[in-house]
């Protein structure tokens, strides 16, 4: 978790090394779990120049996104406006809440930037049997200045899996109606070669 120096008693030579290899540190880190899915470059400049280029994370325990503005030479995150995350390590609710950006998602599994330019978010919900959701965020403007904020709009698509059993049902259904072809088939067959013997019987 974390730069390795946090991490009382382990160095490098506790790792695991292939030739070659070389260790670097993790670019920011959670102190708890949060179970990333998706990591997406917000090439859009539908949000304002604050959020141009930026960095949205997604977790699927939580369901929670998060935003982050990467440094000049984009090698880092710019974090300098935030003292309580130089460790690069979100161990706190303050530190959370300095990269946050949308909550009550349930589980994000998906994070794409639209042909519109807006940002979509892909959600599984393991507690409501995969129930999904995909969720438009719009820019709203606020202010004279025409200062723009994201807000969420409503699910744009709910997907639901069918239950197992439908599944089941209809491949029984599919090979019932395949066997009834292929007996339809075979009897066809039957009554052809009848047909061949009686001719041959006539003509002989």
């Amino acid at each position: 978790m974390g730069p390795i120096s946090a991490n009382t008693g382990v160095s490098e030579s506790n790792l695991v090394n292939m030739p070659g290899s070389q260790y670097s540190d993790p670019v920011f880190s959670w102190a708890e779990s949060r179970g990333v899915t998706d990591i997406e470059f917000f090439n859009s400049t539908a949000f304002g120049p604050s959020y141009e280029n930026g960095i949205f994370v997604g977790d699927i325990t939580r369901g929670t996104l998060f935003n982050f503005e990467p440094n000049a030479d984009r090698t880092g995150l710019n974090l300098v406006n935030d003292p309580l995350l130089s460790d690069l390590i979100a161990d706190s609710d303050d530190e959370i809440s300095a990269v946050l950006f949308g909550t009550g998602f349930t589980g994000i599994s998906d994070i794409e930037t639209g042909l519109d330019g807006n940002l979509y978010v892909l959600t599984y919900d393991r507690e409501a049997e995969g129930l999904g959701s995909l969720y438009r965020i719009l820019p709203s403007r606020t202010g004279d200045d025409g200062t723009v904020a994201p807000s969420v709009s409503v699910p744009t698509t709910t997907a639901t899996p069918p239950p197992v059993d439908d599944l089941n049902e209809v491949a029984s259904e599919e090979q019932s109606s395949e066997d009834a072809n292929l007996g339809t088939d075979d009897n066809e067959e039957e009554e052809d070669q009848q047909n061949e013997d009686e001719n041959d019987g006539g003509n002989e």
